[in-house]
């Protein structure tokens, strides 16, 4: 996964059906080799040395609405949860942040990420920031 298209999907600045097509093959992958769920298949996360990336509300905001409309699956979700956190390129502006996207991960350790369980975080997120484009979580 390219972290660099992750994280201008995060800020509505990059096509979610882009994102898709890059990371197909490891989403269908993730879980073998070792892994569970939505693991990352070692090797597969483009780090670029030096670059930092914010994960903030708007971002763990994204991430919900783009799994309430259907523009992202379970599996998918789980993938692009899990590369967040193991990736060293993004910095959290909450620690609760990183708890919420943990929820999204592997449903093999955390359980079902529900619809509702979107619906209840984006309630516990509040309302967006200035700035957060409607159609961010579009694809």
């Amino acid at each position: 996964m390219n972290l660099e298209h992750l994280a201008a999907y995060l800020q509505g600045t990059y096509d979610l059906r882009k994102l898709k097509r890059e990371i197909a093959v490891e989403v269908q992958n993730s879980g073998q080799a070792g892994g569970r769920g939505g693991t990352p298949v070692a090797g597969r996360v483009e780090e670029v040395f030096g670059e930092t990336y914010a994960i903030g509300p708007n971002e763990v905001r994204c991430l919900c609405m783009a799994f309430i409309e259907g523009d992202l699956d379970a599996k998918e979700l789980a993938y692009v949860s899990d590369t967040l956190q193991v990736s060293e390129s993004f910095i959290w502006l909450r620690e609760d942040l990183f708890d919420m996207v943990f929820e999204m991960s592997d449903p093999d350790i955390n359980g079902p990420f529900t619809v509702e369980s979107a619906e209840a975080m984006l309630d516990r997120l509040g309302p967006p920031a200035p700035g957060l484009k409607q159609d961010q979580a579009a694809g």
